[in-house]
């Protein structure tokens, strides 16, 4: 029988339209661990591992898959770094995830882990759409060296100069 969950639990992950009553906490703590288990020799994309993409809202998709693409004239893409981790490199250790309802379709899911031994937090904006759950925003807290803290939605709105 645990088998039989635990093979059930991989096709969530893999598949959205499985995963769509899976809770937004379920989703990232698991986002974050192939992260944390992959150490410093990543091999492939952690979003693409548990469709990431397909979580987003169509909106935020639309901009992040044009923010992971080079545009012409453009010598790379506008994300240049990964934004579910604040950085380039990666060595994640000690992942926590929780979660705040905000209202019955509003939820904020923190990521809170160490980078390379950086503590880093990842704010997740889930709204529930007719799809299910889905991230409307990615966001970084106000910090001292970040004092207007950060939106990849907003990143990816604003136009390059």
């Amino acid at each position: 029988m645990d088998r039989r969950l635990f093979l059930l639990g991989l096709l969530a992950v893999a598949s959205p339209s499985l995963a769509a009553v899976q809770p937004p906490r379920d989703l990232i703590q698991k986002f974050y661990l192939i992260y944390e288990a992959e150490g410093t020799h990543g091999t492939g994309n952690p979003v693409e591992k548990v469709h990431l993409r397909d979580w987003m809202t169509d909106d935020l998709r639309a901009l992040y898959d044009k923010g992971t693409t080079t545009q012409p004239g453009e010598e790379m893409p506008i994300l240049d770094f990964d934004p579910f981790i604040d950085a380039q490199d990666y060595e994640i250790t000690e992942v926590a995830v929780t979660t705040k309802m905000l209202d019955k379709k509003r939820q904020l899911v923190t990521a809170a882990f160490k980078n390379i031994g950086t503590p880093t937090v990842i704010l997740f904006d889930f709204v529930l759409t007719k799809k299910g759950w889905r991230i409307s925003d990615v966001r970084y807290p106000v910090t001292k060296d970040r004092p207007g803290g950060f939106s990849l939605k907003s990143f990816l709105k604003t136009p390059l100069i």
